[in-house]
C-alpha cells in the first residue's frame, strides 16, 4: 500500500511541476502575466490586471515555501516588482488594470485592493518591505473606500464612486485581507 501512495505522490508532484513550468513560461519578460494564455490570445486582445497578478504571486509563494526552488523565487520577485511599479499608485491606491484592450473608466476596484493587501502581507516572508506596503494600501483603502457604516465601496470610476456593497466581490475579500494583515502584524510584534 505504501508503494502505491508513494507513486501517487510522485504523480502529484510531477503534475504540480508541469503546472509550475507552464506558469513560469507564461510570465512575460517584464514580470507580468496576461489573463489569457499568451500563445492563444494576442497581446492587443489580452489584458493584465492586479488581482489576478496577486493570485499568481500568492500561489507561487506557497509553492516556493514547499519547494524552495530558485526559479520560483526569481519569478515571484520579478512579478512583485512589476506589480508594485505598475499597479501601486503614489497615494497607495491600486490600479485594476495595467493594460486592457478597451477603456473601462475604472480607476480602483475593491477586489484589487483586497488582493494587494493580502498578497503583500503574504509575500513579506520573502520580501520584508512588502508588509509596510500592505499596511499603506490598507490605510488608503479604509480612508478612501470604506463607508461610515463599515462596508467597502465596489469601485472608483473616473467620474464617480460606485458605493454598492458586494459581499462576495468586496466585503469578504477585504475582511480576509485585513484579518490576514492584522495576523501578520501581531505575529511580528510577538517575535
Amino acid at each position: 500500500m505504501e508503494t502505491l501512495e508513494y507513486q501517487d505522490s510522485l504523480k502529484q508532484r510531477d503534475l504540480i511541476m508541469e503546472v509550475i513550468t507552464y506558469i513560469l513560461n507564461q510570465q512575460n519578460s517584464d514580470g507580468s502575466w496576461y489573463y489569457h494564455d499568451k500563445t492563444d490570445v494576442p497581446p492587443e486582445k489580452n489584458f493584465i490586471d492586479s488581482f489576478h497578478t496577486c493570485f499568481i504571486l500568492g500561489n507561487l509563494f506557497f509553492l516556493w515555501k514547499w519547494l524552495k526552488d530558485q526559479k520560483l523565487e526569481d519569478a515571484i520577485i520579478k512579478g512583485y516588482d512589476y506589480f508594485v511599479k505598475n499597479f501601486i499608485m503614489d497615494d497607495y491606491s491600486v490600479r485594476l488594470y495595467h493594460y486592457y484592450p478597451i477603456p473601462t473608466g475604472v480607476k480602483v476596484d475593491i477586489r484589487a485592493c483586497a488582493e494587494a493587501i493580502y498578497c503583500c502581507a503574504l509575500l513579506s516572508e520573502l520580501i520584508p518591505d512588502a508588509l509596510e506596503l500592505s499596511k499603506r494600501i490598507a490605510q488608503w483603502t479604509i480612508l478612501s473606500m470604506q463607508d461610515r457604516s463599515g462596508y467597502f465601496y465596489f469601485r472608483i470610476y473616473i467620474t464617480h464612486k460606485h458605493k454598492m456593497p458586494y459581499m462576495r466581490w468586496g466585503e469578504a475579500p477585504m475582511f480576509n485581507a485585513l484579518t490576514f494583515l492584522l495576523t501578520k502584524i501581531t505575529d511580528g510584534a510577538r517575535q
